[in-house]
């Protein structure tokens, strides 16, 4: 028997058409369909109220963000950056605050984020890793035959007694 492929959409229409023809319980149909009947209900209520467009996906993300930087904040700091290229989000938030301690300025990370959104701020390269040795240095029968030193130079050890 093959498996019946069905899209979210579908089922949501199915769960509705069942639910008004009340032949089982809105809880009923829930267990069915595999659901909460918190979510049965949902979709029950948008589909009363917006009919089958209220049965679509829904955004999820937030109407409002109270702590969004301002188009003030985001326009000074911007034009510090611009008269420093080179200074980065640690930096700039330090010399607002030493010029504006009374404001209140976002978090580094932010600022960082912001410099990065506009494009004034590029990825470091990656330092190429150099691969270790995979044999030893010399051929070691016992333990110690092999002693490595660097000579760094002649060096003053205070005042020696001979």
């Amino acid at each position: 028997m093959p498996w019946t492929e069905t899209c979210i959409m579908e089922e949501r229409t199915k769960f509705v058409f069942e639910a008004q023809d009340e032949e089982l319980s809105t809880s009923e149909l829930c267990r069915q369909y595999g659901i909460s009947r918190k979510t049965g209900y949902k979709w029950l209520r948008r589909f009363s109220r917006h009919g089958m467009e209220g049965l679509s996906e829904r955004s999820r993300a937030p109407l409002h963000t109270p702590h969004a930087m301002s188009e003030l904040v985001i326009e000074r700091i911007l034009a510090l950056r611009k008269r420093h290229p080179t200074w980065g989000p640690k930096k700039l938030r330090a010399r607002l605050l030493m010029l504006d301690g009374g404001q209140s300025w976002p978090a580094v990370s932010s600022i960082g984020d912001l410099l990065a959104r506009e494009g004034l701020v590029h990825r470091r390269r990656k330092r190429a890793r150099v691969p270790g040795l995979d044999g030893p240095f010399a051929n070691c029968a016992l333990a110690n035959d092999l002693w490595c030193m660097d000579f760094k130079g002649w060096c003053y050890r205070g005042r020696q007694e001979v």
